[in-house]
């Protein structure tokens, strides 16, 4: 299970300075894509560090704009999208990867354990 994130753990251990509107917008989104990263089972040792990946991936969403993040132009017929230098460099994962990375959760490979990777067994 995934922890939860409130607006006020966001304000107050993260230090986040989104206001809680837009807080409240990002993080539906931003949960579902952390959880195709990591999974949805989240040990309790990495819950802080799960809560701040989130945290950074709602705060990195809001700050250019939402899932199409650095986004410079659209063609709407036949659907192109033009994206900034640093947007194509910058992925969910390297949004989270400060926050996750010894954790395990950024595994994505098959398990000896039969439980995920061992930091979840």
């Amino acid at each position: 299970m995934t922890p939860e994130l409130t607006y006020s753990w966001y304000q107050e251990v993260h230090k986040g300075t989104l206001g809680e509107d837009a807080f409240e917008r990002a993080l539906p989104l931003a949960t579902a894509r952390l959880v195709a990263i990591t999974g949805d089972e989240v040990p309790g040792r990495c819950e802080a560090a799960w809560l701040h990946a989130l945290c950074a991936l709602a705060d990195a969403d809001a700050a250019v704009g939402g899932p199409h993040r650095g986004v410079s132009s659209e063609h709407v017929g036949n659907t192109t999208l033009t994206y900034t230098a640093e947007a194509a460099e910058e992925s969910d994962y390297e949004v989270v990867r400060p926050w996750l990375a010894g954790t395990g959760l950024l595994y994505q490979g098959l398990c000896r354990s039969g439980g995920g990777c061992g930091c979840l067994a």
